[in-house]
């Protein structure tokens, strides 16, 4: 939107009419603004292009549809913030209870007992989990390798009253009633094929005897399953659940025929070791029968801790913050909503970039998403394709309905700055500072930033260009700018990004 000459700050916003765009639901819920910026700095216009509030649907037992929204991926945290694996879990209470496997959530030797376990969530089928809450440990048994969590706290650490919850869940069935050749349905996250919820089904192909357990300590399927799907959901015809995957392969001679490293599950950019094979025939799984759980699950109804707590080792110091990832996206998927082309410029997605071309010469188009802790660390991966004099990128937080933000900027000649915008006016918390790095058709630019608590800091890279202190905006959104200053042809990308939960050790 242009801003008029010598009032960069209109006093009364205009809103154009929201865009029609192709109707599909996003978490976090992702709104389209568009921002107008003048020489002086940031002049605030938007338009807003935002879907109308579906209800959430939710995973009753009673539906015919898959359950698939009662099924959880659960990420466990070192206390300095890095993630040390990911399992699945079942819903079994709309208070918050959660089946899983204990080896998924339980600190492993040489790790610090000092965990966070951060549950996610899903909303629709073909979205990621998005996290919600943070779970405790209230019941386990490691000789059947199942636990029940209990969620206590929202993403943030602010504790949750379990009567309010009302999340979906799964009933629990009767595995003594399965005979081989009943089909079996696994949900679960495997982490193969993209990070969303992931369903496999094969049928009861046998049963495995352990002491003191029975002849159905264990149940065989021909279901396919990795790693990640350890503690998800097993249900029987009748969407109940029966059984948690626990094991990949049976006994000493685990009938595993083919299982390559064929795809990077870690996401660190090699197929390595590392990364979780991929069956692809002659593979049988096993599965722990929920009636050996259900001590556990009645103690854990009954409101007891009875968890054992972790065996103290060596822990290092822990950081005066830690992260905790909330979403990372390499676009690959394209984000309808953010696509326009009006007069001042369009977007279009092209091999996991977003590329953004603005025409006008005083323009800033933001993509912000709806998800903004008060601490947030900000990390984006910028593609330069036509770098005009004046253009630049920048980030967002504290995003406030349009018209309050934090942004960190950088000009196409190197040059940045930290900016509060408000409706009274600009302020600039670290005026336009000089650099002689500019920007360069077909880099590759890197910029992170950090909201925390009163501190702001701004990266470029390795190299931290700026940090100001300012407590004037408490919370709100994040997200991407692009802007032009006097002339228009300015073409970038977003190529990936990163939102973390900074989190402060309590005292």
């Amino acid at each position: 939107m242009h801003t008029p000459s010598g009032s960069p700050f209109p006093a009364n916003m205009p809103h154009a009419e929201p865009a029609r765009r192709r109707p599909r639901r996003l978490w976090p819920w992702v709104l389209l603004l568009a921002l107008g910026m003048s020489l002086g700095g940031l002049g605030v216009g938007y338009r807003l292009g935002q879907r109308q509030a579906e209800p959430r649907p939710t995973a009753s037992p009673t539906e015919a549809s898959v359950p698939y929204q009662a099924v959880v991926m659960l990420e466990l945290y070192s206390s300095e913030g890095r993630r040390l694996r990911s399992a699945s879990g079942t819903l079994i209470h709309p208070e918050g209870l959660i089946l899983t496997c204990a080896h998924g959530v339980w600190p492993r030797p040489g790790e610090s007992p000092e965990t966070t376990i951060v549950v996610r969530m899903t909303d629709r089928a073909e979205t990621p989990p998005q996290p919600r809450y943070r779970a405790q440990i209230v019941q386990m048994d490691p000789d059947v390798d199942l636990a029940v969590l209990r969620i206590t706290h929202d993403v943030q650490g602010r504790p949750v009253d379990p009567a309010k919850l009302q999340l979906p869940f799964i009933p629990l069935g009767d595995p003594s009633t399965l005979s081989l050749g009943d089909p079996i349905t696994i949900l679960g996250y495997p982490g193969i094929g993209g990070s969303t919820i992931t369903l496999s089904q094969g049928v009861v192909a046998g049963f495995v005897e352990q002491p003191p357990y029975g002849p159905r300590a264990l149940i065989k399927t021909t279901a396919m399953l990795a790693r990640g799907n350890s503690g998800g959901a097993a249900l029987d015809r009748h969407g109940r659940l029966v059984a948690v995957p626990v094991q990949v392969g049976v006994g000493p001679d685990a009938p595993v025929t083919d299982c390559r490293l064929v795809q990077d599950t870690n996401h660190d950019g090699t197929i390595d070791a590392r990364d979780t094979c991929v069956p692809v025939g002659g593979f049988l799984n096993t599965l722990r029968p929920v009636d050996l759980g259900q001590a556990l699950i009645a103690a854990a109804r009954q409101g007891r801790h009875d968890a054992p707590t972790p065996t103290a080792v060596a822990t290092p110091q822990a950081p005066a913050s830690a992260s905790i990832l909330l979403a990372h996206d390499t676009l690959v998927t394209p984000h309808w909503s953010w696509l326009f082309a009006d007069e001042h410029g369009w977007t279009q997605f092209t091999e996991g970039v977003m590329w953004v071309s603005l025409t006008d010469p005083h323009y800033t188009q933001a993509f912000v998403l709806d998800m903004g802790p008060r601490d947030v660390d900000v990390q984006a991966r910028f593609r330069v394709q036509n770098p005009v004099p004046g253009a630049y990128l920048g980030l967002t937080c504290r995003y406030q309905q349009g018209r309050d933000f934090y942004a960190f900027v950088l000009r196409t000649d190197g040059a940045y700055a930290i900016l509060r915008y408000q409706v009274e006016g600009e302020t600039y918390l670290v005026p336009w500072t000089a650099s002689e790095r500019p920007l360069r058709a077909g880099a590759v630019e890197e910029l992170r930033i950090q909201c925390d608590g009163a501190t702001l800091r701004f990266w470029r890279g390795e190299q931290r260009l700026a940090q100001a202190v300012d407590a004037s905006l408490e919370e709100g959104d994040v997200g991407f700018l692009f802007g032009t200053l006097g002339q228009g042809g300015w073409v970038a990308g977003l190529d990936e990004y990163w939102i973390r939960l900074i989190s402060h050790p309590r005292e």
